[in-house]
């Protein structure tokens, strides 16, 4: 499943989130900004937004299902608080 990593050990399959790919698993995820770097408005593990940036997703996927895990956002990028709030693209979703 794309924003997960899974193995199988002793025959149970184990899944963690990825940090750095993109996908921003809320359940697990502040923010991902597709790499671990920090000082570019996501931490590098993924865990929060840094102060100064907001964060965007173009495509929010909630599940009705009951799993947490199924809700995500992917193409998730970060960028600099300005005065200028209109630079944002109208189709993006703001995250906090």
């Amino acid at each position: 499943m794309d924003g997960y990593s899974c193995s199988i050990v002793d025959w149970i399959s184990i899944c963690e989130s990825v940090c750095g790919d993109g996908i921003r698993i809320k359940k697990y995820e502040g923010c991902d900004d597709g790499n671990i770097i920090n000082g570019d408005g996501c931490s590098d593990d993924c865990l929060y937004m840094e102060s100064d940036f907001n964060c965007y997703s173009k495509v929010d996927y909630h599940s009705e299902l009951p799993s947490e895990l199924l809700n995500f956002e992917y193409d998730t990028f970060c960028e600099k608080k300005s005065k200028d709030i209109e630079s944002m693209s109208k189709t993006s979703t703001a995250f906090t």
